[in-house]
């Protein structure tokens, strides 16, 4: 009799029968269950919008990233299920409700779990390229996703039997079922961790960079997802092996709404909300098609080079031909054409010059672990300004500096000139006479040899700039142009 009075009175009302132990999150209160469920509801809301625009955004870019749009079908899995557990607390003799919401429950955060594997494969193959790129790396985790998702069919399939049956073997095959499902989820979201430290233990070298910003952030940003992820896999996996509590004994306190809401709700969420806001699209990002070592950042190189309008400099000299057509208005509206030839010979290039910003202590060449390089100490303010004022120096003494006496190589000389013409071919060395009757000659950028040409010590006109980046190389063209304007 004390068993029958604590079971609710729906417990023989047929099929699906009700469950006679306590769920995890214990009885419904509508007092308690219906507000948490509507304001995760609402969070969750706001993460689809979130990733949606973040998703569309890159899109209209031409920048794929799928786990965008996979992180949104998870918040929509968790809207529904919110929706389900506020209509099952609403109407507790509904069993079909409660069946829904629990398969909900446990299938929905697989989602995470596999995004989470993926930024841990896309580490190692960035790490260690001939280890992630071997085949045998690939097909290994494709059949782990095969045997999770059929392990997700089976878990699904056991849940819903044991609310239709009686029967002590059928339950207790279903228990088993249940048991080896929580324990696969758990270990797959404890795999990237994993992951993750054996790429901080084993060197690498060298790195295929993808993405934006620091590799320590990329770990970071991991790490504490996969952490977070795992003890809430790790919690359900504890409560599916703890034996059974019937509703005739008081609810254990690993049961609670506390703990329930803490440990599924809050930590997804955080998770969810966390990867919009490290704008996870932009860090993970790999190129569309990559596939094989070096092709996470070769992309990114040949985009590089078809974004400079010049082609590469050689060992040997070249000479290229600009010409260039300036319309300018004079006072009497009328337009003169300005046509310019300028031939420039490319030297051979000198060795680039490292940012100052960028500058850092002499490394070794011998491999290091991402550990190591985690643990390494970041250069503080003061270093790098001593480093860049020391690299200003060292250029101004290249240059001839310092130089006190010596014309700005930037200053350019007019004279004024009258003159009939309203067009006048020039080249770099003669000058430039427009239909106003000012002619100009313009000095040429120095070099970064410490040379001076001719007595008269005026500077070189060779521009022998090392350019890898193309903004500056654009830069530079539009400042050079503006001079002969």
């Amino acid at each position: 009799m004390a068993a029958q009075a604590g079971t609710p009175p729906m417990a023989y009302q047929g099929r699906p029968y009700a469950p006679m132990i306590w769920p995890a999150g214990g009885p419904p209160v509508k007092r308690i269950d219906i507000p948490a469920q509507i304001i995760f509801m609402l969070l969750f809301v706001v993460g689809a919008v979130v990733h949606m625009k973040i998703f569309k955004g890159n899109r209209s870019r031409g920048h794929k990233f799928l786990p965008n749009l996979f992180i949104l079908f998870f918040c929509m899995s968790r809207i529904l299920t919110c929706i389900l557990r506020t209509a099952s607390v609403s109407l507790p003799r509904n069993v079909r409700l409660a069946i829904a919401a629990q398969i909900f429950l446990a299938a929905g955060v697989l989602i995470l779990f596999i995004i989470n594997i993926v930024f841990a494969i896309r580490l190692v193959r960035s790490t260690h390229r001939d280890f992630g790129w071997h085949p045998a790396f690939g097909i290994a985790f494709k059949l782990l996703f095969i045997v999770v998702g059929a392990t997700l069919v089976m878990v699904i399939t056991g849940t819903v039997q044991s609310f239709y049956t009686l029967n002590p073997e059928i339950r207790a095959t279903d228990r088993s079922l249940q048991l080896y499902g929580s324990t696969l989820l758990a270990v797959v979201a404890t795999l990237p961790l994993f992951m993750v430290a054996l790429t901080l233990l084993i060197p690498y070298s060298p790195l295929d960079e993808f993405g934006t910003g620091r590799l320590r952030t990329k770990v970071i940003t991991l790490v504490v997802s996969a952490t977070l992820l795992s003890i809430g896999a790790w919690y359900r996996c504890g409560i599916a092996w703890q034996p059974p509590v019937p509703r005739s004994q008081p609810l254990p306190g690993y049961l609670g709404k506390a703990p329930f809401y803490i440990l599924n709700f809050l930590i997804e969420f955080q998770t969810v909300i966390m990867y919009a806001v490290l704008r996870v699209d932009q860090r993970w990002h790999i190129p569309n098609g990559a596939k094989g070592p070096g092709s996470y950042s070769r992309s990114q190189h040949l985009a590089d080079v078809e974004m400079q309008d010049s082609r590469p400099p050689s060992a040997n000299t070249s000479a290229t031909k600009t010409s260039t057509s300036i319309h300018e208005d004079s006072k009497n509206d009328s337009k003169s054409e300005l046509d310019i030839d300028m031939d420039i010979e490319k030297a051979m290039p000198l060795p680039t010059i490292p940012h100052p910003a960028t500058r850092s202590r002499p490394t070794s060449s011998r491999p290091q672990s991402l550990l190591q390089q985690i643990l390494t100490k970041a250069p503080t303010s003061a270093q790098k300004r001593q480093w860049r004022a020391s690299e200003e120096s060292r250029i101004v003494r290249r240059l001839g500096g310092p130089w006190s006496q010596l014309p700005s190589p930037t200053d350019s000389t007019f004279s004024a000139d009258v003159d009939d013409e309203t067009r006048s071919m020039v080249s770099a060395e003669t000058g430039i006479s427009a239909g106003t009757g000012l002619s100009m000659r313009a000095a040429a950028a120095p070099s970064l040899r410490d040379t001076l040409r001719g007595e008269d010590r005026d500077w070189t006109p060779e521009i022998e700039w090392e350019l890898a980046s193309p903004r500056r190389f654009l830069s530079l063209k539009k400042r050079s142009l503006s001079l002969l304007r």
